[in-house]
Parts: structure tokens; sequence; C-alpha cells
């Protein structure tokens, strides 16, 4: 995987002028054809592709961006539970 790709996407940062009070929209994004699977359902592995993207936005919104991973900080993901709630 090119990792350049995530240093040239750009997010929303952090401004006093936000509606906090409503939920954050930081990250959208389309199902992409080759992301479903052999019964019509998102594959699990693209539910972590985009749960992670979708992370990215919202640490690069409280701060936590290049410059914060340049200077040797860091997260990473060790554990993730994925349920289906209401599967068709």
């Amino acid at each position: 995987m090119d990792n350049e790709i995530y240093l040239k996407r750009e997010y929303q940062y952090f401004s006093l002028e936000d509606k906090l009070s409503q939920p954050l929209e930081l990250y959208q994004a389309q199902v992409r054809s080759d992301w479903i699977d052999y019964n019509g359902h998102m594959s699990e592995s693209f539910y972590l592709y985009a749960f992670g993207d979708a992370s990215d936005a919202l640490f690069q919104y409280i701060g936590i961006d290049n410059d914060y991973r340049l200077a040797g900080k860091s997260f990473y993901t060790c554990l993730l539970y994925t349920s289906d709630a209401a599967d068709d």
C-alpha cells in the first residue's frame, strides 16, 4: 500500500466556530464495488479500512496530524470488534 496517500488527504481541523452540540461530520466515503463480498455485503476488511480513514479524520481534527507523528508520537489500534446488529 502506498503510505504517501495518507499525507495527501486533508481533513478538517478544530475551530472554535464548530457546532459541537451536533454530531461531527469529518469523513465521508463511497462504498466501492470491490469492497462488496460474494454475499453482497461490505467485506470486514473494508469496514476496517473505512474505520481507519475515519479515525485519521478525527485525529487530525483534534491535532494529531503528520507533525504530531513526525515528533515521534502516534496511535495504534491493537484490538477492534465489529458486529452486524441487523443482517438481511
